[in-house]
């Protein structure tokens, strides 16, 4: 959005343009139901309210991240598994990365 600045000047032109991918699956719906509860006003008379992009942003980060990181990456590192056409260093970088979010890697005392 930085390279069209002059284009996506606005906070709702970046909400926008932010929203035109969230085409399939959980961020459909979510983008759905977004706009749907800011839209105001009975049609054809319909306008959306849009939030700064500092609380789109919040709001749509909030709605992705899991709850409880720990069991979220607990329950990633009992799916892992390679793949016929992935590297062994691949998945090791895949669990030492879910083994730190899972707070697996810290000492005990």
């Amino acid at each position: 959005m930085d390279i069209n600045d002059d284009v996506y000047n606005t906070d709702k032109k970046k909400i926008a343009f932010i929203l035109s991918f969230c085409m399939e699956g959980g961020v459909k719906l979510w983008k759905e139901q977004y706009l749907t509860s800011r839209t105001r006003g009975t049609s054809p008379n319909q306008t959306i309210e849009w939030d700064t992009l500092g609380t789109f942003l919040e709001n749509f980060h909030n709605a992705f991240t899991p709850v409880d990181k720990t069991r979220s990456a607990m329950n990633n590192i009992k799916r892992l598994r390679q793949k016929t056409d992935e590297r062994v260093e691949d998945i090791i970088n895949q669990f030492k990365f879910l083994v730190g979010q899972a707070n697996l890697g810290a000492e005990m005392e």
